[in-house]
C-alpha cells in the first residue's frame, strides 16, 4: 500500500515510521525542517502546509493518509489547524484517495472545550468533508518519553514535593501507552472506513492528581502534597507549569488551558481494537522507567 504521513517528524510520527519498517508498504513522509531516519521503503518529502503549493502533486497513488498533525507550538493554532486540514482534505479529493485515520483528541459531548479540544474536534470534520471517510482515533495523554503531554506531568512529579493547583486537575484522564497507540494505528490501516468513524483509545480513567502521584512514587518513592484551589486561574497556572516542566512555552500555554476537559474513556474500545487487555498504566510507567535506564 502506498501511504503518506503527516506529522511524520513528531513523537508519534516517528514511532509510527519505525513501525513501518517491517513492512511492504510505501511510505511518503512530509517534514517541514528536518527529515527522520532514511528507511528503505520510505521517501521524505520537504513540505510546509503554509505554502501555497500545489500538495495534491505529491499524493498521487496514495491509498491512506495518516494525519497526526498538532500545532500547539504557535499561538493561532486553532486557525492554523483548520485550514491544514482542509487543505490535506481538498489534496486527497483531488487525487482519490479516499481514506484518512487521524490522531485527535477524547471529547466529551455536551461539555465545555477548551480551544484545543476544539481544534482536534473541528479537524476531523473538516478531514471528513467531501467524501472522504476518516477513522478518527481519540486519544487523551500518550505515554511515551517524546510526549510533551507526559513530559510535562513527568516533570510536575518528579520536581516539586508540594503543588498547589488549579481544580481542574481533579478532572479525568486516560492515558495510553505509545506501543499499544502505534499498534492500533498500524493494524487500521487494513480496516474498512465509512463516512467519519469516531473511536476512543486509552486505558482506566485517571485523574491527573493521581496520575501526578503515580511518577512521584515510581521515580523518587516518595508521594506529593497535592493541593487544589479554585482561585487560581489556568492562565497564570500556565507560567509556573512551564517554568518547572521547561518545555516550549506556546505547548505548555494550550496545553494547561486543556486540562478543563474531561479526556476519559473505557478501556474497552482500545482492548476490542487490539485483540488483547491494554498496557496498564503501571506496567507502562515501569516500561518507560527501564528505558531511561538503558
Amino acid at each position: 500500500m502506498r501511504i503518506a504521513i503527516f506529522g511524520a517528524t513528531g513523537c508519534i510520527g516517528r514511532n509510527l515510521i519505525d513501525a513501518f519498517n517491517t513492512t511492504q508498504d510505501k511510505i511518503i513522509a512530509f517534514y517541514r525542517n528536518e527529515p527522520g531516519i532514511e528507511r528503505i521503503n520510505l521517501s521524505w518529502v520537504k513540505y510546509d502546509l503554509n505554502s501555497d503549493d500545489d500538495l495534491s502533486e505529491y499524493l498521487k497513488g496514495v491509498e491512506l493518509v495518516y494525519y497526526l498533525i498538532h500545532s500547539l507550538d504557535h499561538k493561532e493554532f486553532f486557525h492554523q489547524e483548520s485550514v491544514y486540514a482542509q487543505k490535506v482534505n481538498q489534496a486527497c479529493v483531488a487525487v482519490g484517495c479516499k481514506k484518512i485515520i487521524y490522531l485527535g483528541g477524547i471529547i466529551q459531548i455536551n461539555t465545555r472545550l477548551s480551544d484545543h479540544l476544539k481544534s482536534r474536534m473541528l479537524t476531523g470534520k473538516y478531514l471528513a468533508a467531501n467524501g472522504v471517510n476518516v477513522l478518527e482515533l481519540r486519544a487523551s495523554i500518550v505515554l511515551a518519553q517524546c510526549s510533551t503531554s507526559y513530559q510535562i506531568i513527568k516533570n510536575l512529579a518528579t520536581r516539586l514535593p508540594v503543588m498547589i493547583v488549579p481544580k481542574w486537575l481533579n478532572n479525568h484522564c486516560s492515558p495510553i501507552y505509545i506501543a499499544d497507540l502505534i499498534e492500533v494505528l498500524m493494524n487500521s490501516r487494513n480496516d474498512r472506513i465509512l463516512g467519519h468513524m469516531k473511536m476512543d483509545v486509552g486505558t482506566e480513567p485517571i485523574t491527573y492528581s493521581v496520575l501526578i502521584q503515580r511518577l512521584r512514587s515510581k521515580y523518587k518513592g516518595s508521594t506529593t502534597k497535592i493541593f487544589t484551589t479554585p482561585y487560581i486561574a489556568l492562565g497564570p497556572s500556565a507560567f509556573w507549569i512551564w517554568l518547572i516542566a521547561r518545555v516550549n512555552y506556546q505547548i505548555a500555554k494550550n496545553l494547561t488551558l486543556s486540562l478543563i476537559d474531561d479526556t476519559s474513556t473505557s478501556s474497552q474500545t482500545l482492548s476490542i481494537l487490539l485483540g488483547r487487555s491494554p498496557t496498564t498504566l503501571d506496567t507502562a510507567l515501569d516500561l518507560m522507567i527501564n528505558e531511561e535506564d538503558l
